[in-house]
């Protein structure tokens, strides 16, 4: 009887949640998100393409017409090929992205860009390794307002700057 009444207790309780917001989100997404009627890869990649066989013509460089012209294609291949898919679940403890977890010790900061007029739904997510600054998740149809809700509860919300880089991206729509 006596052993009964001992109930092992786990190594680390749980935290604390908000009432009124689920303890842990659970959603598939695409790894990048793109948007199905832009054709600004094509024409990008067409003026790779044009340029390769300008380069080709009056400056003789083959080696360069052949490199931007493979840069062309690749855009349209990457471009048409379907992103992978990603799970995403958000718990008290931590938050896994596919395969890998982290727990939120690791994560500095996240952000939460909601412009519904661009269609934009992303989580932001900062790092504290020097090798991996910031993580892009596209939300999908999961509910911004659930999300930061558990997030505001273990990690401080600043808001991130969009890089020239991700923004180029997003224009592209790759």
């Amino acid at each position: 009887e006596e052993k009964a009444a001992e109930i092992p207790k786990s190594p680390l309780p749980l935290p604390p949640t908000r009432p009124g917001f689920p303890d842990a989100l659970h959603w598939t997404t695409p790894v990048v998100y793109r948007r199905g009627d832009i054709r600004v890869p094509y024409i990008f990649a067409g003026l790779l393409i044009v340029g390769a066989i300008l380069v080709g013509i009056f400056q003789k460089d083959i080696l360069f017409a052949v490199l931007l012209a493979l840069m062309g294609i690749m855009v349209v291949v990457y471009r048409r090929k379907a992103p992978p898919e990603m799970t995403v679940e958000i718990t008290p403890l931590k938050v896994t992205l596919g395969d890998r977890s982290h727990s939120y010790e690791q994560i500095q900061s996240f952000w939460i860009q909601y412009e519904p007029e661009y269609d934009i739904r992303e989580l932001s997510l900062q790092f504290k390794k020097w090798y991996l600054p910031y993580a892009k998740i596209p939300l999908g149809d999961q509910d911004p307002v659930q999300v930061r809700g558990i997030l505001i509860q273990f990690i401080p919300e600043v808001e991130h700057k969009e890089t020239l880089l991700h923004s180029f991206t997003r224009l592209l729509g790759i």
